[in-house]
């Protein structure tokens, strides 16, 4: 058969492929098919190529070997959870608030995945006054990548001050 591609199950690292066996034919009766390496039609492949190889043997011992590969690619992205949104007041006597977050979580069905904060301020850093999205990116090894976003708002209740001049007369 010809190679064949296909991506991976939801939820597994795997792909469960069907493949037609090979045909083979002989002068003389007698010959027999057998697999050699790779997996079974059906099977579950991992991720990445596998090769299968076949050979044909006839009465003789005489062989024949025909191969192709199968490969399964990550098609799934990660997923990604971004921590719960967030209010908070000014600091006194700032217009701004120092705000710490957690990391957000990010899993994947075949590889490690990286994170990497792509909009908004750094946990632990001062935010301004008003409302700031912070956003993450979760990448698997197969390169699919996952978003979650979040937003810090930042209010002002501090009441202004104010001096009177004392009273005249």
């Amino acid at each position: 058969p010809s190679n064949q591609t296909k991506g991976t199950d939801p939820g597994t690292c795997t792909a469960v492929v069907t493949y037609p066996n090979p045909q083979f034919s002989d002068n003389c009766s007698g010959a027999y098919l057998t697999r050699i390496a790779g997996l079974a039609s059906g099977s579950m492949f991992p991720a990445g190529t596998t090769l299968v190889e076949w050979k044909a043997t006839d009465s003789g011992g005489r062989t024949s070997i025909c191969q192709f590969t199968v490969s399964a690619s990550d098609a799934q992205a990660p997923t990604v959870a971004c921590p719960p949104s967030q209010t908070k007041s000014a600091d006194p006597g700032l217009c701004t608030a120092v705000v710490t977050y957690a990391t957000p979580t990010a899993s994947d069905n075949c590889s490690s995945v990286t994170l990497e904060r792509t909009a908004g301020p750094a946990s632990g850093t001062a935010f301004p006054k008003g409302s700031s999205t912070v956003q993450w990116k979760a990448t698997d090894g197969g390169g699919l990548s996952a978003i979650c976003s979040f937003t810090v708002t930042v209010n002002d209740t501090q009441v202004p001050s104010i001096t009177c001049p004392s009273n005249q007369s």
